[in-house]
């Protein structure tokens, strides 16, 4: 998302300047006044005036002047022209300034770590972040002690989401007036159109295009360069800025159609001309440049245009160049085809000039002086990348028959006629002869790790620069098409060309996915699960009558239906329904069931339509545990859906052995869901039922700091004192993060028999002394932990050392993985295991909320030293297995460790021994084709350290 910013225009020197000596801006950046008198200024103005150059230049200012060490400046830049949401709505704003304030602030960043573990250990890769808790964790890191002063600068607000704007006007005011007076202060800076109306409260205005004649005047005579020399040049000049009222866009519009007259040979009395006849009205002007377009070789603009309108991300120079080719000939069979063909851009420097000439320069390319949009692992080789020249022209396009202009067939309603000519471009292009025989879609192996994937892209996305783009984005292209909502030939045949190059597809999409972290589909994979997943509705009907089998299982989340459910896609899961798709299918995908994975997706219809047809609705074979677990997990767990589920008998108390939550109370005492937290007591649910990641429910809504929940739990009896979990007690968990109204209010509890002896007086009692003591203790104690594990993770082996001198617990539960012991095993430490080994009381043997513990770990990670040394205490047990049944040598035969293997079989580890689901260590190593590891069983068997045979 920093692209927008990057490619903003930069200011030219000298301008801007006028703002920074306004009384409403010095005012502002007064940090001795408070947050209520002068934290919000908003900057508004006209379309095209410049406000996004002139935010740019604030923070810029801010960063280089006189708080340019005290102060910690975060940024968005709302942007209507990407075609990414993330980029207009709350969600995209709050991760974007949540991840820079913790890129900033070291403590925050190790602060917000372990709740980031959490999710992924939860989710996997494949996840996004809930709008509320992002919101509410950036508030959270706000509201904190902070060492610097905050300024936030969020540009063209008008341009968020509408059903969102109230909410993030409200936020930051409520941020302002919230900040406590004695700390650091909090600054905010909006700009916005004077249309849609944003209301702000008590703010600081400057109005724009009241202030930026000069500027503009600036701008004029660095283009034009008027002097005597050339007899009108001024008055020429003179008149722009007179015409412009303040919207700098119009100007840069016309300054660039009288460059182009004067180069043409025009004269100066025509050019005047060419002025005075122009409209005034910004939008006026771009509607005669689309007009001037339509009378010039439209096609070529307009293909063009819809690229930049509709590609699913902002497109570069080259991969335009390909696309436009590819669209142009759809005829092109092979890539080769494209760069021999006569009418194919062959340079970038070529297609910026054509770019320029076609659009009349409402699209234009931009070199981000910030550095590329793409992530490191990105393929693009250039950062120049192709947009409007402003939103004004995009909302033009798409919403005042701008399109209809260029091709009348456009009409009203561009969108579904520019996604099928992006999606057929897309999808003849999967179709290139090449593509077959390249060694990722002949190998019979997918590419196992991130690295390897990153390393097979770069080469194969150098030679086909429109590949990557196509892979990622036909599929949403289809679907905004439409194609599959008609039966027509022209539909079939779009989804024959598909499924002719689907396993193409697939392959490039799974390495796709790997480099950015996400699962993979998998071999498993058919067509009709990436058609489900895309809710590609009478397509599925086709693929059903076609013979495809309507409970094949594959992909990520099992069968057709799951897959639907999962995404919440209503009629296609009823639809599968009326096929056939049987609701007690179990044990496959993420979820394990059709009712799990509808009660992720919140939609209560399909849970309803699911549950009439009968299935077991306390099943628990997924990650996510029973349906009932699925739904409580989730922090906008819908309320409807969890009713539905304990009238047709929900068990409240089911535990799934390697469910990260024991029981759905625990789940929804996480999520900080009161409301569901009282229904599932009423409902019986053990208020002090034990296990799980987190211990108890108590402990849970603790770590959270969710104090509605705590107090509900404490009203029905929960033990306080609860030490079960990787996290210890829920004192604890409150303490470490930060919670102290938890802390004392657990606290006092354990202290209420010392409240008879208090005395009404207003002196300090026994019962407030002990009271306030133990809060220190207690934070204290949480501090230490940290220290101590953050030291841990540093292989800082004085600060842990000097931290257990001082007599913290060698044994004591804390950090990402429940103990020393564990995260020394996970990192293959051996001076930190070393050094916990040499403590007097030692428990190397200590089990996580999985039954897992350090040897399981060091001898799973491959650490042969590490398991050398807990072997060498005679403290551990070998016989350790998970809940669900794997014992010391199943992911060493899974990953290919050798030594580590050979070591553990000596020690009589069985190969042989059968996990809850019957697959064995050997098993998997002869699975995963690890040669070298069956070999070593085979010795092993022969000269009798191992037994047995599958």
């Amino acid at each position: 998302m920093d692209a927008h910013f990057f490619g903003i225009f930069k200011a030219l020197d000298g301008t801007c300047q006028w703002l920074f000596r306004r009384s409403e801006y010095t005012a502002w950046t007064d940090l001795k006044l408070s947050n209520q008198q002068s934290g919000l200024l908003c900057i508004r103005g006209k379309p095209g005036a410049g406000k996004s150059t002139l935010m740019k230049m604030i923070i810029k200012q801010i960063e280089s002047g006189e708080h340019e060490k005290d102060a910690t400046v975060l940024r968005f830049f709302f942007n209507s022209r990407s075609n990414t949401r993330l980029e207009v709505t709350m969600r995209g704003l709050f991760r974007s300034l949540l991840c820079q304030l913790l890129q900033q602030d070291k403590t925050l960043l190790q602060g917000f770590l372990p709740f980031y573990r959490r999710k992924v250990y939860m989710y996997g890769t494949d996840w996004e972040w809930y709008t509320e808790e992002l919101k509410d964790y950036f508030w959270n890191m706000c509201m904190k002690q902070r060492r610097k002063h905050l300024f936030l600068i969020v540009d063209a607000l008008d341009e968020c989401d509408g059903t969102d704007l109230g909410v993030v006007i409200n936020f930051f005011q409520d941020l302002l007036w919230s900040s406590a007076p004695e700390k650091p202060a909090v600054r905010v800076c909006f700009s916005s159109r004077y249309y849609p109306i944003v209301p702000l409260e008590r703010c600081l205005e400057v109005h724009l295009d009241k202030h930026n004649k000069p500027d503009i005047i600036r701008y004029i005579e660095r283009w034009l360069r008027p002097s005597d020399a050339v007899p009108g040049l001024k008055r020429l000049a003179a008149e722009i800025s007179r015409r412009a009222s303040g919207v700098f866009l119009w100007v840069v519009l016309v300054v660039n159609a009288i460059i182009k007259a004067r180069d043409e040979g025009e004269t100066m009395h025509r050019m005047l001309q060419m002025v005075q006849d122009l409209p005034k009205q910004l939008n006026d002007l771009i509607r005669q440049l689309l007009m001037a377009i339509s009378d010039d070789r439209p096609e070529e603009a307009l293909h063009i245009m819809q690229w930049v309108a509709f590609s699913r991300r902002a497109m570069s120079t080259r991969e335009l160049r390909f696309a436009v080719e590819i669209g142009r000939m759809p005829n092109h069979k092979s890539h080769q085809q494209v760069l021999t063909s006569p009418t194919f851009i062959s340079s970038d420097g070529q297609m910026e000039k054509l770019i320029r000439a076609r659009t009349k320069g409402l699209v234009e390319t931009r070199r981000y002086d910030g550095g590329s949009q793409s992530t490191e692992d990105s393929q693009a080789t250039s950062t120049i990348h192709v947009e409007f020249i402003h939103g004004s022209v995009k909302e033009i396009l798409l919403y005042h028959q701008g399109f209809a202009i260029l091709d009348s067939s456009l009409g009203g309603s561009p969108s579904g006629g520019s996604h099928r000519y992006l999606a057929t471009t897309c999808i003849n292009h999967l179709g290139f002869e090449e593509l077959p025989d390249l060694t990722l879609i002949t190998a019979e192996e997918e590419p196992l790790e991130r690295q390897e994937a990153v390393e097979v892209a770069k080469p194969l996305y150098e030679t086909f620069p429109f590949l990557e783009y196509s892979v990622d984005s036909v599929l949403e292209h289809v679907t905004k098409a439409a194609f599959s909502s008609t039966s027509t030939p022209p539909s079939r045949q779009v989804m024959d060309s598909i499924i002719r190059s689907f396993h193409i597809w697939r392959r490039l999409a799974d390495l796709n996915l790997t480099r950015n972290y996400v699962e993979r589909r998998g071999s498993s994979t058919t067509f009709g699960h990436v058609a489900a997943e895309y809710n590609l509705v009478e397509w599925m009907t086709l693929l059903i009558q076609q013979g495809l089998d309507v409970n094949c299982i594959g992909g990520r989340y099992g069968t057709l239906l799951q897959t639907a459910a999962v995404m919440g896609h209503e009629g296609l899961a009823d639809q599968l329904l009326e096929f056939g798709a049987d609701v007690g299918i179990y044990g496959h995908g993420r979820f394990g069931s059709a009712l799990s994975a509808a009660a992720f997706s919140g939609k209560s219809h399909i849970v309803r339509a699911i549950l009439a047809r009968g299935p077991d609705v306390n099943v628990a074979e997924g990650e996510y545990g029973t349906a009932l677990h699925t739904a409580a997990q989730l922090s906008d767990a819908n309320e409807d859906i969890i009713e539905i589920l304990l009238e047709v008998g929900a068990d409240v108390n089911i535990h799934p052995l390697d469910c990260r939550y024991h029981d759905a109370l625990q789940a929804a005492a996480f999520s900080g869901n009161k409301k569901i937290v009282k229904r599932l007591l009423d409902a019986g649910a053990s208020v002090n039922a034990r296990g799980g990641e987190y211990g108890s429910a108590l402990q849970a809504a603790a770590s959270q700091g969710n104090e509605a929940v705590v107090t509900l739990l404490l009203s029905k009896g929960t033990d306080v004192n609860s030490n079960s979990g990787d996290y210890g007690s829920a004192v604890m968990l409150a303490a470490s993060g930060g919670h102290l109204k938890i802390v004392r209010h657990l606290l006092a509890l354990d202290l209420a028999p010392l409240i008879k002896k208090s005395a009404p007086s207003g002196e300090p009692t026994a019962f407030s002394e002990e009271l306030e003591q133990r809060i220190k203790d207690a934070i204290a104690l949480a501090q230490d932990v940290k220290k101590f594990f953050d030291a841990l993770e540093k292989t800082d082996i004085l600060t842990m050392k000097t931290i257990l001198d001082f007599g913290l617990d060698v044994n004591v539960r804390g950090g990402d993985f429940s103990s020393a012991w564990h995260a020394a095993a996970i990192d293959g430490n051996a001076y930190a295991m070393a050094l916990l080994l040499s403590r007097p009381n030692i428990k190397p043997d200590m089990r996580d909320w999985i039954g897992r513990t350090a040897l399981w770990y060091a001898a799973s990670e491959g650490h042969l030293h590490v398991v050398n040394q807990l072997l060498d205490t005679g403290l551990v047990d070998l016989t350790v297995k998970t809940a669900n049944g794997r014992n010391l040598l199943w992911w060493p035969c899974h990953n290919g460790f050798v030594d580590v293997v050979w070591v553990l079989l000596e020690e009589g580890v069985s190969a042989h021994e059968e996990d809850m689901d019957g697959i064995s260590p050997f098993m998997m190593a002869r699975k995963e084709r690890r040669a070298a590891v069956l070999e070593v069983i085979e010795i092993a068997s022969g000269v009798g350290l191992e037994g047995g045979g599958d």
